[in-house]
């Protein structure tokens, strides 16, 4: 029985390869999306990925028609999917005074353009093959925005991606796909509750929630907060 099959959008030393390594660990082939062509090649060569197979794709995800053909690529090399992670976006932090409307859209291209592009992409395969799982990487700056003043773009992006899950996952979900995001409800850091490792094993666990449990957000808090 053929391996089931992930593709990673956004891999980098921190949340992308957790996320790898978690769903590698359970048998999955992976693809793994990035832009740089060398980083993909050292990710691919990562031993908690060594018993699978896995491919890479180079892929720009500030170019929604980019994202939209990369992820066709990765799930034409793969020969499908049934797991997409959508985890880019960009951090910048910068004063409103250097930050231009260009800049804070090329933010929202990445983190929620792009991720509708690559859940469309994904998602006319899934649909071809009787469902699948789109999963994407929320921050809970989406709701407190006031307390990320130094990266003005990121809540914009993130409330962005988290409005257009929760407006469209019922959509997908009459095409048996079941879409959500995993909202991070703190800075990600090694060593702490929002380690890397901790957040991919609640992807991974999202991802794998009985269709009754399945909600189209899920939080990821710290219970020492409440």
């Amino acid at each position: 029985m053929a391996n089931k099959k992930a593709i990673i959008a956004g891999v980098g030393p921190g949340n992308g390869m957790a996320i790898a390594r978690r769903f590698a660990a359970a048998g999955y082939d992976l693809a793994l999306l990035a832009r740089s062509k060398d980083k993909l090649k050292n990710y691919a060569k990562d031993s908690g990925l060594s018993d699978v197979d896995v491919k890479t794709v180079a892929a720009d995800f500030a170019d929604m028609k980019d994202t939209d053909k990369r992820i066709r690529e990765a799930v034409k090399k793969l020969g499908g999917v049934d797991v997409l992670v959508y985890n880019a976006s960009l951090y910048r932090e910068i004063n409103w005074k250097d930050l231009s409307a260009e800049d804070l859209m090329s933010e929202v291209t990445v983190g929620a353009g792009s991720a509708y592009a690559a859940m469309r992409a994904a998602g006319e395969t899934m649909i071809q093959n009787g469902g699948g799982t789109i999963i994407a990487t929320g921050g809970g700056s989406a709701l407190r925005p006031q307390e990320t003043p130094e990266a003005p773009g990121l809540p914009v992006t993130k409330g962005a991606m988290r409005n257009l899950v929760l407006s469209v996952a019922s959509q997908f979900a009459e095409d048996n796909i079941y879409l959500a995001t995993v909202t991070v409800n703190g800075p990600v850091k090694d060593g702490t509750f929002y380690s890397p490792t901790a957040i991919a094993d609640q992807i991974f666990e999202t991802a794998h929630l009985p269709q009754d449990l399945r909600v189209s957000e899920v939080w990821f808090r710290d219970p020492k907060e409440d």
